[in-house]
């Protein structure tokens, strides 16, 4: 998914969340190590995107989740920066990906100070 992709999901979501007659102050994102998303391309998009809508002006908090397998051979979990990492326990090359697809809205501000479910 490329960036601008990404901006306009996160925007969607949250203008769907929000009360139609709050505006938004800011947005908490978890986005996984393996999307490859630059911070201030993000960040970029975003600003690009919310010009002229409740989300103007909009803080973006960006947390990146690591990437984190499972060894399909011996089931334990490791972390690594590699897409397709050998497990350090046993060595085995199959691992399945457990986190750092990820991209979550994590929490939305509105200007009230409080936060839609």
């Amino acid at each position: 998914m490329n960036t601008l992709t990404l901006a306009r999901n996160l925007l969607e979501a949250a203008l769907r969340l929000a009360a139609p007659e709050k505006r938004i102050t800011a947005l908490t994102v978890n986005v996984g190590q393996l999307l490859d998303v630059g911070e201030d391309d993000l960040r970029s998009a975003w600003e690009q995107l919310t010009a002229g809508t409740r989300a103007e002006g909009a803080r973006l908090d960006v947390r990146y989740v690591p990437a984190e397998f499972s060894c399909m051979i011996c089931r334990r979990l490791f972390k690594s920066e590699r897409e397709d990492p050998a497990c350090p326990y046993c060595g085995s090359l199959g691992a399945k990906i457990e986190h750092g697809e990820e991209c979550l809205l994590q929490s939305i501000e509105l200007e009230d100070g409080t936060c839609p479910p």
